[in-house]
């Protein structure tokens, strides 16, 4: 009997010493590593975010730079006051790809250097006249938008060249964009 109750003391002694490693020892490391678990998974949110934050980034970037380049485009596409005779040239090459033969191209100045706004782009008026046939000349003011530089017609007026001929003679009022330096 004696040696069942110092087996059973020594079974509580034994128990209530690894119930105080457990609780001195075991418990506030078990307890640190789930801080230090719940830590890194803080980390591994911020590090997605950091992440999809860089993709933002880049994306908004590449936009950027889309933006820009069409900017560029936009702003290529007005001409500078000096680019009058390329201008001339071009739509006179623009004429003969559409079967046409530029008759005149008048710039009215007189319009253009009378306008004293402080405008950054300015309309310059222009009066171009082409001679050829009815869909050639449909077809040239309609492809007007793939000039290098920014013309819209305003007002077109087509008649006969000559009672005997077929040609018609189409006299285009415009406007040309340009820069106000």
């Amino acid at each position: 009997m004696l040696r069942k109750r110092f087996s059973y003391i020594l079974s509580a002694v034994l128990l209530a010493v690894l119930v105080g490693w457990f609780i001195f020892f075991y418990y506030p490391e078990s307890i640190e590593i789930n801080k230090i678990e719940l830590r890194i998974k803080a980390m591994h949110k911020e590090l997605a975010s950091a992440n999809q934050a860089n993709v933002d980034l880049e994306n908004i970037e590449n936009k950027l730079l889309k933006e820009r380049k069409r900017l560029e485009e936009v702003r290529s596409k007005f001409v500078e006051k000096d680019d009058l005779t390329s201008v001339s040239k071009k739509m006179e090459d623009f004429a003969k790809k559409n079967n046409l033969r530029m008759i005149d191209f008048a710039p009215v100045f007189e319009d253009y250097f009378a306008d004293t706004s402080k405008t950054v782009i300015k309309e310059l008026p222009l009066a171009i006249t082409v001679r050829g046939r009815y869909l050639d000349i449909g077809r040239f003011v309609e492809n007007w938008e793939n000039l290098p530089f920014y013309l819209r017609a305003e007002e077109i007026s087509i008649q006969r060249f000559t009672d005997s001929s077929n040609d018609l003679k189409a006299t285009i009022s415009s406007k040309l964009y340009s820069w106000n330096h």
